[in-house]
């Protein structure tokens, strides 16, 4: 009888193990979604600016090389992203440098982690972490933790991208759509349209397949917001309200991540391909707000505009246009000097970690 008792008992802690290792073990396929690249001379120099001049082993990646105090949601100084830190370790994915993925990942997990299991989106200089999060952000590095788990064959980075996407689920998706944020007293209702990284969604649904669920709605809601006879779209969609943003106008960095979103899902981004080449035949730049009519309503450059449209020109056939907005990105780079490689203001030692690691993803060989 003890002998029948104790085998029962085994069999039962080998099922209850089973259910819950299983899920960390189950074969999974990346391969699908690997994809590497080589650095380029302008890449290299740029790596080499942010690594020593905007990086710091304890402090992180400074969101911008002149120090200033931040200022509710605006960013200006010393503190931390964790939108700059997950940008690099897809980088260092990119480009298969398990150290510089390594540490920008330590970061992370040493100063970023909140009690829910999400990510901080700021850290300040101090080291106080703000409650809270940004879905774009947390979906990235659980991106980027999946790929990295791939290439550089280390099981922890599983065990993380996992977990983080189970907390991802469990507080930052409501009625199978993702929300802007969380944080201690409040939930966000907004689904800003660019956050909808339809990339991450496929891998992480690897995982989980609620994430498939997740990324077909996301994918209907981001489409059905595109404004009509533009290439633009809304910026965002109240979920709780059941209704599209209507702002006088558009930010064209938000529509190109939209278009770059849409592109890793297999979508058709010739309509912005077309707007951009008549745009730079037309008035030689892009700006950062147009209007519902496709008219320019600034002339404000942006070395972040021209990173993403670079990368979305690249997979299309259209080499002249790739070639202005490779040249009018690399406008913003520093040549010579203490600076140089950076992409910014040499005068005002203005260089946002956005705006370079964007840049440096652009100027990686395809």
């Amino acid at each position: 009888m003890k002998k029948k008792f104790l085998l029962i008992t085994i069999f039962l802690i080998i099922m209850i193990s089973t259910y819950f290792l299983y899920p960390f073990f189950k074969p999974i396929n990346l391969e699908n979604h690997l994809s590497y690249k080589n650095p380029s001379e302008e890449s290299s120099l740029l790596e080499n600016f942010i690594v020593n001049k905007l990086t710091n082993e304890e402090i992180g990646i400074l969101t911008n090389y002149l120090d200033a105090s931040s200022e509710d949601e605006t960013t200006k100084g010393h503190d931390v992203l964790s939108e700059s830190q997950g940008l690099m370790m897809m980088y260092s994915y990119y480009i298969k440098n398990g150290n510089l993925f390594d540490s920008s990942y330590k970061y992370v997990k040493d100063n970023m982690y909140l009690p829910n299991g999400l990510i901080s989106w700021r850290v300040s200089k101090e080291k106080e972490k703000n409650s809270t999060t940004a879905f774009i952000d947390d979906i990235r590095i659980a991106k980027a933790l999946a790929l990295g788990y791939k290439t550089f064959d280390k099981y922890s980075y599983r065990v993380k991208a996992q977990n983080l996407s189970k907390n991802l689920l469990n507080h930052n998706i409501k009625d199978d759509l993702p929300i802007d944020f969380v944080n201690d007293t409040s939930t966000s209702s907004l689904f800003t349209l660019c956050y909808g990284d339809l990339e991450g969604m496929n891998i992480l649904a690897n995982f989980d397949k609620q994430w498939t669920i997740i990324k077909d709605k996301s994918k209907k809601v981001i489409l059905d917001g595109r404004i009509l006879n533009t290439p633009f779209f809304k910026k965002s969609y109240d979920i709780s309200k059941d209704e599209y943003s209507s702002e006088d106008k558009t930010e064209l960095l938000y529509s190109l991540m939209i278009w770059e979103s849409l592109h890793s899902d297999g979508e058709d981004i010739s309509p912005i391909i077309d707007f951009m080449d008549k745009e730079m035949k037309t008035n030689g730049y892009l700006v950062t707000d147009y209007s519902s009519n496709l008219k320019p309503l600034n002339n404000i450059e942006s070395s972040s505009i021209y990173a993403v449209a670079l990368r979305l020109s690249k997979t299309s056939n259209n080499k002249e246009l790739t070639k202005k907005l490779e040249t009018k990105l690399l406008n913003f780079m520093v040549k010579e000097g203490e600076f140089k490689g950076g992409l910014g203001y040499e005068k005002t030692k203005e260089f946002y970690s956005f705006d370079n690691i964007e840049g440096l993803l652009s100027l990686l060989k395809n």
